[in-house]
């Protein structure tokens, strides 16, 4: 299935735009990933939309690394292969460069990895949350639980939310308190995992919601294949 796709897709060429320090990670990066049994490595498809609507394809595999609050992201482009890793508070990418500057967006952001990781982690009830006796509020016409998710750093400020009819933290808000860009995530189509006995979310869409949650625009979707 996977062959039958990659046959069919149109590559696409991240962009990296410096859109501040603390927002892309450093190239050539050395961090580690350190993981536990906990770990998952996936195969997903991704759409990458720009602000004409078009989007671009490709195809990647992700390894969650929840143990150690690690994500690694291989993307194999025209250029090369390109690597985007995130470790806490660390991002770093190695590899090819992308030049394509048709897409406005890069997977090596800060924001957007942390979206992807803390998206799939959380909502896959592989990351630890507490909701500290918080108490419900109303967003999006749903009632959830806010819980600020510790050690993520002081640029990134990252709040899941868990759904009060199902249960699950199918939402997660990505703020980047120096660039006052926003993001929010939302995990969807839970597909069971017997060795991991858990369900895990075979689709994430990231928006941008800087100018606010009614105006929110969609980013990238994740799609994914297969588990491992």
């Amino acid at each position: 299935m996977r062959e039958l796709i990659k046959k069919g897709l149109l590559f696409c060429s991240l962009y990296l735009f410096a859109a501040g320090c603390a927002q892309i990670g450093n190239r050539f990066g050395t961090i580690g990933l350190t993981c536990g049994a906990n770990q998952v490595r996936a195969h997903c498809v991704m759409r990458y939309f720009n602000d004409s609507g078009s989007f671009y394809l490709t195809e990647q595999t992700h390894r969650f690394c929840p143990d150690s609050l690690s994500l690694e992201i291989i993307s194999n482009e025209p250029q090369g292969t390109l690597v985007c890793k995130m470790n806490g508070q660390n991002f770093q990418w190695s590899g090819a460069k992308p030049s394509d500057k048709t897409s406005q967006i890069t997977l090596c952001r800060a924001d957007i990895l942390a979206a992807v990781f803390y998206s799939f982690t959380a909502g896959g009830g592989l990351l630890k949350t507490a909701d500290h006796n918080a108490e419900p509020v109303k967003f999006e016409g749903r009632w959830v639980i806010p819980m600020p998710l510790k050690n993520t750093g002081s640029v990134l400020k990252i709040t899941a939310m868990r759904n009060l009819d199902s249960g699950i933290v199918d939402t997660v808000k990505i703020e980047n308190v120096s660039t006052r860009i926003a993001l929010l995530a939302r995990s969807s189509q839970p597909w069971f995992v017997e060795r991991l006995n858990k369900s895990l979310p075979k689709k994430i869409d990231i928006f941008d919601i800087s100018g606010g949650v009614a105006s929110k625009t969609l980013l990238l979707q994740v799609g994914y294949i297969d588990f491992e």
